[in-house]
């Protein structure tokens, strides 16, 4: 489908204002068509000071090849690129209330249109920091309960090797009970079902 002018693009395009996330329209060579509400809240950058500029120029760190490469292909007839937060971080710069950097990850995707002869793409980016800070929490977590269970296995191990070693050494002695001795393997069993028990939760 041919779109002619820039009014009928953004009447075709309103409803990516809606969204909570990020979309961009973009030509072939890299010129940014429309440029959405969240886009602008976002970035800080207004819908009239990106339009009809460049991308790359903008954003120069997508004039690398890791993300020019990409974009170009999906032009080309490639499937949609996928940019992922863990390898890519973010797309368009913009910062969390935090001060964090807000952590992206984005699909370009080829549309069935032309304007001006020009095929089209939408990028559409996600923040998935709340998503990023969850994993990293999750992993912080999961460091410091290995580290608890590492110190508990030491702590509970250590004297109960001592006890199960010492009720050994005790039966060996020539001058005990049948009722000691008695004692002595009960304290051993009881010892070593401890230490199986220790071993299978920790």
């Amino acid at each position: 489908m041919q779109i002619s002018n820039q009014d009928d693009l953004n009447k075709y395009f309103y409803l990516l204002d809606f969204q909570l996330h990020g979309s961009i329209i973009l030509t072939n060579d890299f010129e940014v068509l429309f440029w959405n509400k969240k886009l602008e809240e976002w970035s800080g950058l207004k819908r009239e000071e990106i339009l009809g500029k460049n991308l790359l120029e903008q954003f120069e760190h997508l004039a690398s090849n890791k993300f020019k490469v990409r974009i170009e292909e999906v032009f080309k007839g490639s499937p949609p690129a996928v940019f992922s937060a863990k390898i890519h971080k973010t797309i368009i710069p913009s910062v969390l209330e935090d001060g964090a950097p807000r952590v992206q990850q984005a699909t370009l995707v080829k549309l069935p249109l032309i304007f001006n002869n020009k095929p089209l793409a939408i990028f559409n980016i996600e923040d998935v920091s709340g998503l990023s800070h969850k994993i990293d929490a999750y992993k912080k977590l999961s460091k410091e309960k290995d580290q608890f269970l590492s110190i508990c296995s030491h702590d509970l191990r250590s004297p109960l090797n001592g006890i199960l070693a010492f009720s050994e050494m005790l039966q060996e002695e020539p001058n005990l009970t049948k009722e000691n001795i008695e004692d002595l393997q009960r304290i051993h069993k009881s010892g070593e079902l401890l230490l199986n028990l220790i071993n299978d939760l920790l």
